[in-house]
């Protein structure tokens, strides 16, 4: 019963681990938000891709090189407000989404 009861607890121990330290979304929709945004046109690279679970809701943070061909600052402004929008809707899950364009890593 004690080793039973140590097992039990090393599993709840680590699940509790994962929820105080705060546990990213998992792998496969990881590498599905990737693919979403490599597809996109505005999106040249992609610098750094945090994710951390707030309860049932998703915070990312996101840091891309966007593409060369947007100069002006409004278009920049408008391709980032349109990656945000589609993300926000190919992953509902996302409540709060940072989005910082860069040239560099």
């Amino acid at each position: 019963i004690g080793g039973l009861l140590v097992g039990v607890a090393f599993l709840i121990g680590r699940e509790v681990k994962g929820l105080l330290l705060g546990q990213g979304v998992t792998e496969d929709v990881r590498r599905e938000m990737l693919s979403f945004l490599d597809q996109r046109d505005e999106v040249a690279e992609v610098f750094s891709l945090i994710t951390l679970h707030m309860g049932p809701d998703v915070m990312v943070a996101l840091k891309v090189g966007m593409n060369p061909g947007l100069e002006k600052a409004q278009e920049l402004v408008e391709a980032i407000n349109r990656c945000e929008r589609d993300f926000r809707q190919r992953f509902p899950q996302v409540h709060w989404l940072f989005f910082e364009p860069d040239s560099r890593n």
